[in-house]
């Protein structure tokens, strides 16, 4: 698809315990124009199921970075297009 990215979402370690018959590693495709800020909304509302609620941040490149900072910039401005993504749950 011109114009977007897929994304594949795959947890730290950390992840608490998912319901039976949860979809293991979540995917989807955002459009390079969409904000960081609904990758994050996507992660908070997929996981919602199993996380309680609990907080969670986005990193990826090397060495991670958070995307957090950039919840306002595109996914094409903020290199998270074509890129590794994680997600980290907080303690």
């Amino acid at each position: 698809m011109p114009g977007s990215f897929y994304l594949l979402l795959k947890s730290d370690t950390h992840r608490p315990p998912q319901p039976q018959g949860a979809e293991k590693n979540p995917s989807r495709y955002f459009n390079k124009t969409d904000l960081v800020e609904a990758v994050f909304k996507y992660v908070e509302e997929t996981a919602s199921s199993y996380s309680a609620g609990r907080r969670f941040d986005i990193k990826g490149g090397f060495p991670p970075k958070s995307f957090r900072g950039k919840l306002k910039s595109t996914v094409a401005d903020a290199d998270l297009a074509n890129s590794r993504v994680t997600v980290h749950w907080l303690e």
